[in-house]
């Protein structure tokens, strides 16, 4: 037998809205919408939330977590990579490194570093903030929709033939 019950509220009778249940089911649905257990834990039959705000004592699954992406980048000739990093999470990559080109002054708009995967390529062009090192200093690093991190306007300011530079920032990929 299936009872229904239409009504805007439940009350009880000293006031308190106290509604005891274990399902939630939408009359078109097949099986239960929502499952409320004993422990106090809650199921969502297809599993998505599309609204809300997700308190902190919440457990994130480890697939939704911050992925190291720092296997993709590979430099370019002349330059070489030290402590890089780069991190994918939803959408947006991270990435700082540290990088020097030997011998030489490397000269403005000269490619660094290759992302050696078009799916994190950057959705447009980027810039990134440098760190002097050693006196050797550039006025930015750009990231563009290419793949191709460059250096732009890079100073040979230190004492030896090597030209240093430090990286962090962020991007948008698709």
């Amino acid at each position: 037998m299936t009872s229904i019950l239409k009504t805007d509220e439940i009350q009880s009778q000293n006031g308190g809205a106290v509604v005891k249940m274990q399902t939630l089911k939408h009359p078109s649905a097949s099986g239960n919408n929502i499952t409320l257990a004993s422990d106090g834990s809650t199921t969502i039959a297809n599993g998505t939330l599309s609204a809300g705000t997700i308190g902190n004592n919440v457990t994130v699954q480890s697939s939704f977590g911050v992925t190291d992406r720092t296997s993709l980048l590979v430099e370019q000739s002349g330059w070489s990579l030290a402590y890089q990093n780069m991190f994918s999470f939803n959408g947006i990559m991270f990435v700082s490194g540290r990088c020097h080109h030997a011998t030489t002054v490397p000269s403005s708009n000269e490619a660094m570093i290759y992302i050696n995967d078009s799916d994190y390529h950057p959705i447009s062009d980027f810039s990134l903030n440098t760190i002097s090192h050693v006196g050797d200093y550039a006025q930015r690093i750009d990231i563009r929709d290419d793949g191709y991190f460059y250096i732009i306007n890079p100073v040979q300011g230190g004492a030896d033939d090597t030209y240093f530079t430090m990286f962090n920032g962020f991007y948008r990929y698709a």
